[in-house]
């Protein structure tokens, strides 16, 4: 195996499971881990996507800019660049062209005037566009999305360019300032592509702090495009997909294209020296004792000198009659288990039209840091959510498997963090 490339791991929560009558859930846990030792990064094709509209006006656009000029001057000179801003129009201020000449640039930034309104689709479109025209495997893809208002009637085509960028291979790194952006429907973005979660910038200096970091990590970049596959064997159907590592991330129900027989999971890039790590959910028909492969996971990607890899790995459980019908889990698998069932109660909530009283256990409120539970009280108590309230949240929730105190010890308790099943 290249020394470049993924390696994937896999097994069953449970070991051994018992023999049952009746169909019953299996979680596994995938890891995907990435080469330790960087080589010379590879040059990126990025694109600068700026929300120009009016409530950009003053000091916010005064920050922004520059922002964007110490980011330009982290780029090498065979990187690729480009500039697009946009309200209700949108325009190419720097064509796609490599970054040796940096008064280019810096010219193109000091002209961004504040304009209309937010069509975050015109952005996006244009900057794919921008990117396509130096498209390659050995380049880092990333478009960096600046924003500080909701888009207009443009949901669903968003959602079309999110998925059209990562067919494409394209990360997007999402900033959003002030409150008063579509976090809900960025969060599509981060599910589709598998991009970093977006960033909650209420304080001007943190835009720059944000762009370095996010320049700082493309060029770690280790692989991009991944793309992992799920393949179930007969009498086991898939249920659920979480991605628990380096964030959380609950992705949507999830069903398998027609004709298909993988689902299909974009994963985004992975930065060296890091884990992915996906928690799946799938119900089991009974099965005699033995051991038995419950599904193969798969995964595809990019490496930095533009080949492409591909690693594999069987998720396999071993059933007894001699077991306990309530079998230990291991800790780690159990964390990650009720902070996923946590997070599914708290983002349905917070995707909920009407503001109503919502269920949340004490056991989920103990995740949670003092503002977190404050704010897990008000869904409690089914009181308006402010826009700015709910980015935190959704922030704190993607936290939940960073943190690393000791998971309760049976799985009795798991019933104090609610269940999506």
């Amino acid at each position: 195996m290249s020394e470049a490339a993924l390696r994937i791991t896999s097994r069953a929560t449970r070991e051994p499971l018992p023999i049952a009558q009746t169909a019953q859930m299996v979680y596994s846990i995938a890891e995907i881990h990435t080469p330790l030792q960087p080589i010379p990064a590879r040059p990126m094709n990025i694109v600068f996507v700026v929300d120009r509209s009016g409530s950009m006006k003053g000091i916010r656009l005064i920050a922004l800019k520059e922002a964007l000029r110490r980011a330009v001057d982290m780029l090498d000179p065979e990187d690729f660049c480009s500039i697009v801003a946009f309200d209700d129009m949108v325009d190419v201020l720097v064509p796609s062209q490599k970054t040796a000449d940096g008064a280019v640039l810096q010219n193109a930034i000091g002209i961004i005037e504040e304009g209309g309104g937010t069509m975050i689709s015109l952005g996006v479109s244009m900057g794919l566009a921008e990117l396509e025209k130096h498209a390659n495997e050995s380049f880092t893809q990333r478009m960096i999305l600046i924003i500080d208002g909701a888009s207009h009637n443009d949901e669903q085509y968003c959602a079309d360019l999110f998925a059209k960028a990562a067919q494409s291979g394209v990360s997007i790194d999402i900033l959003g300032i002030g409150a008063e952006w579509d976090d809900l429907l960025l969060l599509k973005a981060v599910s589709v592509t598998g991009s970093p979660l977006f960033s909650f910038i209420t304080n001007l200096p943190e835009i720059e702090q944000e762009l370095i970091k996010r320049i700082a990590a493309a060029k770690l970049t280790a692989a991009q495009n991944i793309k992992a596959q799920i393949t179930c064997v007969p009498g086991v159907d898939l249920q659920h997909i979480s991605r628990v590592a380096p964030q959380l991330a609950v992705y949507e129900q999830l069903k398998l294209p027609e004709g298909a027989a993988a689902l299909p999971l974009h994963i985004g890039a992975a930065a060296y020296a890091s884990r992915i790590i996906l928690l799946i959910e799938t119900m089991v028909e009974p099965r005699k004792a033995g051991s038995f492969r419950l599904a193969k996971i798969s995964a595809e990607y990019a490496l930095p000198d533009g080949t492409m890899g591909l690693q594999q790995a069987d998720v396999v459980v071993r059933f007894s009659a001699g077991v306990a019908k309530r079998p230990h889990t291991d800790p780690l698998s159990l964390y990650y288990i009720q902070r996923v069932n946590a997070a599914r109660i708290i983002l349905r909530a917070l995707q909920e039209k009407a503001s109503e009283p919502v269920n949340i256990s004490e056991g989920i409120l103990k995740l949670y840091d003092g503002e977190g539970r404050e704010l897990l009280q008000m869904l409690r108590s089914g009181a308006i959510i402010t826009p700015e309230a709910r980015k935190k949240l959704l922030l704190k929730t993607s936290a939940l498997t960073m943190q690393r105190p000791a998971p309760v010890s049976t799985e009795r308790e798991q019933a104090d963090y609610g269940s999506s099943m």
